[in-house]
């Protein structure tokens, strides 16, 4: 018996669905990445969940952790254009990563980490170890050091 998860949203045309999604951001549709078979039943849902996926500018940010750095994080200058950052927790970047993959979607995924202590050194490696290093390309630029705190950190041996 084979179940059919098809929902009266996904016989909408693309465009509808496309600028439905983008009223609905990223952070809050993330998780249907995790649920291929749901998109698979789901076509136009889908090729609407990639066509924001790869239009978005996605990022995760350790400092989301401690709210009151938010604002900080916001109004200090980089070379990202924060004003229209997707902002995912932790545990979609992992899932994310292979789903752009087995699609073959062109994504630029930002890695912000602040660093408190060497945990926070320790939860950035471990997240790295974890996605295929053969499609990332790091940028060490944006990891933020406590005044104070050294640290002599050898990045190209987790890649």
């Amino acid at each position: 018996m084979s179940l059919n998860y098809q929902i009266s949203l996904d016989s909408l045309p693309i465009e509808v669905l496309t600028r439905i999604l983008d009223y609905a951001r990223l952070e809050n549709v993330i998780q249907l990445v995790s649920h291929e078979f749901f998109l698979k039943s789901n076509p136009n849902l889908k090729t609407a969940t990639n066509g924001l996926i790869t239009s978005s500018t996605i990022s995760y940010n350790n400092r989301f952790i401690q709210y009151s750095f938010v604002h900080m994080y916001k109004r200090t200058k980089t070379y990202l254009d924060k004003d229209n950052l997707s902002f995912i927790n932790e545990d979609d970047v992992e899932p994310l990563v292979h789903y752009c993959i087995h699609e073959n979607l062109p994504i630029v995924l930002t890695l912000s980490y602040y660093v408190w202590s060497l945990a926070d050194l320790v939860e950035m490696v471990a997240l790295i170890s974890n996605l295929p290093n053969y499609l990332i390309r790091y940028n060490p630029r944006k990891l933020n050091l406590v005044p104070g705190f050294l640290v002599q950190f050898q990045f190209e041996l987790f890649i």
